[in-house]
């Protein structure tokens, strides 16, 4: 009862510059398999039948990246997810969306190799926040032994590594 809600926003990357706001349904239809990994986590922490409550009444939000302008996030946990995908504009509107009793949580593989030098955002966030050393907010990297994952999806992370492929 300390937040109001928390916020799911998802960055993806449309194919054919198609966006997800061409897509038909309510919002919580359409970005439901776009945020499902995010959902997903969620429900092996509070069960599948509370996380379709709280998505329905709104305890927790599927936002879309481009609906974020002009928004306040005020007393709530905003998780954005695979920010890998973010261009530094996109980071300037995210974070500023910021508001009293937000915590933004940004989550992202830098390494994606799929995703090397297309999208700079989060390169872009982690200067600004060295740079200029912004109050409260705080990097954490994780190794490749700190996969939980799975056994098998941990040695295939030590092999692309020692590879040179991560």
């Amino acid at each position: 009862k300390k937040i109001d809600r928390i916020v799911l926003v998802r960055c993806y990357q449309p194919l054919a510059s198609r966006t997800v706001g061409f897509l038909s349904g309510s919002a919580n239809e359409t970005l439901r398999p776009y945020m499902a990994q995010q959902i997903s986590y969620i429900e092996n922490v509070i069960g599948k039948a509370a996380t379709d409550m709280a998505i329905s009444n709104g305890d927790i939000e599927l936002c879309l990246l481009e609906a974020v302008r002009g928004r306040d996030f005020t007393n709530c946990i905003a998780i954005v997810d695979e920010a890998q995908l973010l261009i530094p504009a996109e980071v300037q509107a995210l974070v500023t969306r910021i508001g009293t009793g937000c915590q933004m949580i940004v989550i992202g593989d830098s390494q994606q190799a799929d995703k090397r030098g297309v999208a700079e955002g989060l390169k872009y966030l982690r200067s600004i926040i060295d740079e200029f050393d912004i109050e409260g907010a705080e990097i954490v990297n994780f190794t490749i032994h700190d996969c939980q994952r799975s056994g098998i999806t941990k040695q295939f992370l030590q092999a692309f590594d020692v590879t040179g492929y991560l």
